[in-house]
């Protein structure tokens, strides 16, 4: 047998042994387990554990000194408890025994500490393996009363993900026993990337056995807990049923799986038999110009998930009533995101409370955020216990208080990227125009974050003639309109356009995107304008109309009348051969150097002499109008 082996089986047994005659009233309340890695090539990984104690528990001290744990960020280390040490066993035979806490939320009327612990650590191969945290011993007062713990993660490198589900939820769920037969409730996970997997979910029982029904505790008794939706997370109670025969609270353990990566969450459940109302809660989604612009629900899974963006304030409201008119109502949140700070309540019963939070660029990605109403001070302390005599510790009586089920959401923070160009769309950026014809094109950028303004403006050289027309109110769109000028034919160039946005979030640098239309010029072709006949077209390129006329067959005579929108020839196009050079064409056809400049837009290199052979033109085509002189008024051919 490995020393592994031994080492395990000699836990279990001394977890069997301590916890069977325990004379402790046990300190843990909760717990998730997750893993997570940087990029999907990396061996190195990070354990998430996030876990509740009863804050009144003796061990509970700050690092290092003998005083109790009073505030958030304060660390306390997970020392042995009935002679058991905490144990990670990473899964591929490496365990370590140490657990030190990082105080994130502190609920005295609950007698709870929440706290996270982060394990590094470096695998040699892909996996899978089972990363195990087991400790002791539960809190007296749930179903498996100073039980031992134990909480499991999958960590599998072999595919693409880069982490398992994170489980951030409220360390015990509260339901109205007064209420209706069946109540349910939302266990949250927030993918930690998107893989393409969905997100499972089942209630998992794998640690009991009949054969030591006491060493994890009771099995999920299915007359009280009616299953979990495999595809929502909605877990459902039947409270008529646990109001019959049940006793303490409810201990569950739910697995949530993406892939082959796998989470747990240890946690329980109260079912509550009150004297006065429970208090009610609704989620209020952010203000507009927010998409969702205060979306309310009291339903589970009722809002949607509220997009955020990474240095970029979001607010979400929660609103609570209590037909108690008496009982002021407060709030509590799972373990809420660092940078994430609750407003002042306003008003005492309604009361809201708004969070607000400017994420970091750290915290781009998915996050669950739950609430819950209560009609107590969260602050206010339990009172003090004394131990029975032979008991170690004792869990204070804390005072009466209702509660709410929790209603949870997602928070999908995104990183604040460069505006994009929506107008014109892809594929539709190359422009094909005529002489004289007006272009007129709506360019527009927009930013998926609709609180980072954008603003557009020309980059480099614009067309002579062209203009960029702001569209009023709307900083991100304008009408670039051009009507290219007789030496225009045979234009072929970018049109450029910058957007900027206002720099704010993430490096604080402004971020810009280039977006250039490609306009392009038939030559030998004008467009007609209302009034324009062959004559006053022909006067723009040093010809006549009966030469005009010549060019184009289809018009039955000189003195036809044309139609504004139609097309007219304004010359011919010619094949470039290597030997030819600007004399040549100009004798040839009876035409002027500068009249081939002018109906072939940057063509022809104003350094070329007139007899170099135009080799770079060669199998180009070159638009040619006969007996034309541009700058002079011809005879009549």
């Amino acid at each position: 047998m490995s020393l592994c082996s031994q080492r395990t089986r000699l836990f279990f047994l001394l977890a069997f042994l301590s916890c069977s005659w325990a004379v402790e009233t046990g300190r843990w309340r909760y717990g998730s387990i997750s893993w997570s890695r940087t990029d999907i090539s990396s061996k190195r990984v990070t354990i998430y554990v996030e876990s509740g104690w009863r804050l009144s528990h003796q061990s509970i001290l700050v690092a290092g000194t003998q005083e109790p744990v009073t505030t958030v960020g304060q660390i306390f280390k997970v020392l042995a408890s009935d002679g058991q040490d905490p144990l990670l066993e990473y899964g591929d035979g490496n365990i370590t025994a140490r657990f030190d806490v990082e105080v994130v939320r502190i609920d005295p009327a609950q007698d709870l500490i929440v706290g996270r612990t982060e394990f590094v650590w470096d695998y040699l191969g892909n996996g899978p393996f089972t990363a195990k945290l087991t400790l002791c011993c539960r809190v007296a007062e749930n179903q498996n009363a100073n039980n031992p713990v134990k909480i499991e993660s999958i960590v599998d490198l072999s595919g693409s993900s880069l982490g398992s589900p994170v489980i951030k939820m409220m360390p015990r769920i509260h339901l109205d026993g007064s209420s209706s037969m069946m109540q349910s409730f939302l266990v949250p996970a927030a993918a930690q990337a998107e893989d393409g997997s969905s997100l499972m979910w089942s209630i998992f029982d794998g640690y009991w056995t009949p054969s030591e029904p006491e060493l994890f505790g009771i099995a999920p008794n299915a007359t009280f807990v009616q299953g979990i939706d495999a595809m929502t997370g909605i877990l459902t109670i039947d409270v008529d049923q646990y109001n019959k025969f049940g006793s303490g609270d409810l201990q569950l353990l739910v697995r949530v799986g993406q892939g082959a990566a796998l989470s747990m969450v240890d946690f329980i459940v109260r079912v509550q038999l009150p004297a006065g109302s429970v208090p009610s809660l609704t989620i209020v989604a952010p203000p507009s110009p927010h998409p969702l612009a205060e979306q309310s629900t009291s339903e589970l899974r009722g809002l949607p998930t509220v997009t955020a963006f990474e240095g970029f304030e979001v607010s979400v409201s929660v609103r609570g009533s209590d037909l108690d008119l008496a009982d002021d109502v407060h709030f509590e949140y799972n373990s809420l995101p660092a940078g994430l700070t609750p407003d002042a309540r306003f008003e005492n019963n309604p009361s809201t409370q708004t969070l607000r939070w400017t994420p970091s660029p750290s915290q781009v990605g998915l996050h669950s955020l739950c609430a819950a109403a209560v009609d107590i001070d969260p602050s206010a302390p339990c009172p003090a216990c004394s131990p029975a005599p032979g008991e170690a510790s004792c869990v204070p009586a804390c005072p009466a208080q209702l509660r709410s089920r929790p209603l949870c959401f997602l928070v999908d923070v995104r990183s604040n990227g460069a505006p994009i160009f929506a107008l014109p769309a892809v594929g539709m950026r190359t422009l094909r125009i005529e002489m004289n014809e007006l272009l007129e094109v709506v360019v527009e950028a927009v930013d998926d974050n609709w609180e980072d303004a954008v603003t557009l403006r020309p980059d480099g050289a614009h067309p002579q003639g062209s203009a960029v027309v702001p569209t009023p109110g709307t900083p991100g769109r304008a009408t670039f309109t051009w009507r290219p000028a007789p030496s225009f034919g045979g234009f072929n160039q970018e049109v450029c356009f910058v957007a900027s946005d206002s720099g704010v979030g993430g490096s604080g640098a402004v971020q810009t995107t280039r977006m250039c239309l490609r306009v392009e010029v038939d030559s030998c072709r004008w467009y007609v304008a209302p009034g324009d006949t062959l004559s006053s077209i022909a006067e723009h390129f040093g010809s006549n109309y009966v030469q005009l006329w010549s060019l184009n067959p289809t018009l039955e005579s000189p003195d036809e009348a044309l139609a504004a929108g139609d097309s007219v020839n304004v010359g011919h196009l010619y094949s470039v051969r290597d030997t030819d050079n600007l004399r040549y064409l100009s004798v040839q056809f009876a035409t002027t150097r500068a009249t081939l400049e002018l109906l072939n837009f940057g063509a022809i290199d104003k350094a070329w002499g007139d007899k170099d052979p135009l080799t770079s033109l060669a199998g180009t085509y070159m638009c040619i109008l006969p007996h034309s002189c541009f700058g002079y008024e011809p005879d009549v051919a």
